[in-house]
């Protein structure tokens, strides 16, 4: 029970199917701590970061870090906010460049001494854009070329390495999906390597690897390739929110959110399991698109504290999993609006903006996860835990496979589901988490 509100804790039978299945190849504890120390500043699991966007005359110049100060003295059993993504630049075409147009080296300081202010909280810049060539503003990534692509990346290097404090990098170049995908992924991988590299100043003694990489992506733009290009030191923030079907402004409810949001997890963990991805998730503390109480002079009915219940019940299975690095909380900022540039205001506008929602985040964030203080050394490895029993003797499932998904809950003895995909030469079904191999061969036609 939270402000009022009951948390259903209980994700999607395929979620939890999921996850068992991943975590039996994944890494155990001990391994996560050794990797963690070999790579750049990634958060560790259990991290909460959350968006921070400025007024870009305010002044002092951090506007939310008092509040993200008062947070995490309030909240409860260690929770806190120890990922400040704050604003760095955007990589949009203004006044003839065609680049870059961060804040002045002396607000920009400012603002990263004083969200870095507490040694254990990081720090991390946005670099945001839209890259589709849709706005006058709005290069088209798809058209530049090579060397542009390269020099886009070292500048983003050399300006984010400058400063020693911070910790890491996000990208939110949208649209992910589209002809200018190749070419993201082109300026991603160079990026990575110069952010681990020893140029620049990329390294010191609170980076000794360099700085983490991370793009926010919605899940279904998330392929192998780009995992490999975000490189050693990268991660996906998955977006939690924006869900719904329909243009910006066409609300769904809370129930339907959790619906989407289950399905975008269970996707997460699935291209997880095939890359190797690290990822944290995006949720609704502010208004977006979809999941909102206003948006502009519409009210949908629903209330934001909804959403984020919905949110952490359908996260909750991924709490203290390794790959799993934390939840993103939209977010605190001083505009929330939609289309960008213009005037049409979502609400809440920000995190903080309504008590039920703020009081929630310092309430039932995870508590932070800690890696094993003694790493095994690299070359042995924790055996992975069993996996899970063969399906119960049933001679008609083992006949003719299974034909619903209760079924498969008696079965398994574990959550589970009839997969409509992957049926063998005969027709038949197996249970998640079981194999054809379980049935009878087919029988002669």
């Amino acid at each position: 029970q939270q402000c009022g509100r009951r948390i259903e804790s209980s994700a999607s039978p395929s979620v939890h199917t999921t996850l068992a299945r991943v975590v039996h190849t994944s890494l155990t504890s001990p391994m996560l701590a050794l990797f963690l120390v070999l790579v750049a500043r990634l958060p560790p699991p259990g991290s909460v970061g959350v968006w921070v966007y400025d007024h870009p005359t305010a002044w002092p110049a951090a506007q939310w870090a008092s509040t993200v100060d008062a947070f995490n003295v309030n909240a409860s059993s260690g929770r806190r906010i120890s990922n400040a993504v704050i604003y760095g630049s955007d990589m949009e075409i203004y006044d003839g460049s065609w680049c870059c147009s961060p804040s002045s080296q002396e607000v920009m300081g400012t603002r990263i001494a004083r969200y870095g202010q507490d040694p254990k909280t990081d720090v991390t810049l946005i670099v945001d854009g839209r890259m589709d060539g849709g706005e006058d503003w709005s290069p088209n990534l798809a058209r530049l070329s090579p060397v542009q692509l390269e020099s886009w990346s070292l500048w983003v290097a050399q300006w984010v390495c400058a400063y020693d404090r911070v910790d890491g990098v996000q990208l939110d170049l949208e649209p992910i999906g589209g002809p200018w995908n190749a070419n993201l992924k082109i300026l991603i991988r160079s990026l990575s390597g110069h952010l681990r590299s020893k140029d620049f100043g990329c390294t010191n003694s609170r980076r000794p690897n360099g700085v983490s990489l991370s793009t926010f992506a919605l899940v279904k733009d998330v392929d192998a390739e780009l995992v490999a290009a975000l490189g050693p030191q990268g991660f996906v923030v998955v977006s939690g929110y924006d869900l719904g079907s329909g243009g910006a402004g066409t609300a769904h409810s809370p129930a339907a959110y959790r619906t989407r949001l289950d399905a975008t997890v269970e996707r997460a963990l699935a291209v997880s399991a095939q890359t190797g991805m690290r990822f944290m998730v995006g949720i609704p503390a502010a208004a977006s698109t979809h999941e909102f109480e206003q948006y502009g002079p519409l009210r949908s009915g629903f209330a934001q504290v909804d959403y984020v219940a919905h949110a952490f019940a359908a996260l909750k299975p991924l709490e203290g999993w390794a790959p799993y690095l934390g939840h993103m909380i939209w977010a605190l900022t001083f505009t929330n609006v939609y289309p960008p540039h213009s005037d049409n205001v979502m609400r809440p506008t920000t995190a903080s903006a309504d008590p039920e929602v703020w009081a929630m985040l310092q309430s039932a964030l995870p508590p932070p996860v800690t890696p094993s203080p003694s790493p095994v050394p690299a070359t042995t490895r924790s055996p992975p835990p069993s996996p899970p029993p063969s399906p119960v003797a049933s001679s008609a499932y083992e006949r003719d496979g299974c034909v619903t998904s209760t079924d498969c809950n008696q079965i398994m003895g574990v959550p589970s589901y009839c997969r409509a995909d992957g049926k063998d030469e005969c027709g038949r079904s197996v249970c998640q988490g079981d194999s054809h191999s379980s049935l009878q061969p087919c029988p002669q036609l």
